[in-house]
């Protein structure tokens, strides 16, 4: 992304769904003053509500807190979701569910990283000594 123009929020968030929507206020209120555009920020939001739910739900004895960092850098935002200690998982090496398929076919899991990996601009994901990073970059303009 290139040299870093400007921290926006750098947060340590309770591993709990109940600080979900505190979280989302303190992203809206950071980037207020880049004036993103309206389907750019809920692009961020449903990304950033999707891996923080699913670092709650499927690591619930992991630490505490999950650290947020944001960023903006030439027009693009980077959201980096970070856990401080996880098994590996790359959210982005999942399968494409089959939508297409009639309901009763379909297996369950997977829709909602598959709609954060086609409404964001780019994702990345990190994996260090039990450390991971899950990154949404999202243009906001």
């Amino acid at each position: 992304m290139g040299s870093i123009a400007s921290p926006l929020l750098d947060v340590r968030v309770p591993r709990s769904l109940s600080a979900l929507e505190g979280l989302i206020a303190s992203v809206r209120s950071a980037l207020r003053p880049a004036k993103p555009h309206a389907v750019a920020l809920k692009n961020i939001e449903f990304g950033i509500e999707e891996i923080f739910t699913n670092m709650v739900k499927y690591n619930p004895q992991g630490s505490p807190n999950v650290d947020v960092q944001m960023v903006l850098d030439t027009g693009r935002v980077r959201v980096d979701l970070i856990d401080p200690d996880s098994n590996e998982f790359n959210p982005w090496s999942r399968p494409t569910p089959e939508i297409t398929a009639p309901l009763e076919d379909r297996r369950p899991g997977g829709l909602g990283i598959h709609l954060v990996k086609e409404m964001l601009t780019e994702v990345g994901y990190e994996y260090d000594n039990r450390k991971s990073i899950v990154t949404l970059i999202q243009v906001i303009h």
